[in-house]
């Protein structure tokens, strides 16, 4: 198994533990595909992608 495969089941278990059908999520810029999916895929039904600084990496949250 590769590192990034028990990566993405981490996540995956994160949200099944934390989110519920119907919830609202931020996620930040930049995020990986599999980590947007994961959270189609157990129901949450707004996900909003939030702006991040492409030089630090770091959320906007201004």
């Amino acid at each position: 198994m590769m590192v990034t495969e028990g990566a993405n089941q981490a996540f995956v278990n994160i949200v099944l533990a934390l989110c519920d059908a119907g919830d609202s999520v931020v996620m930040f810029a930049p995020y990986y595909f599999n980590s947007y999916m994961s959270l189609q895929m157990t129901g949450v039904t707004n996900i909003l992608v939030g702006p991040g600084d492409p030089n630090t990496l770091h959320p906007d949250a201004g």
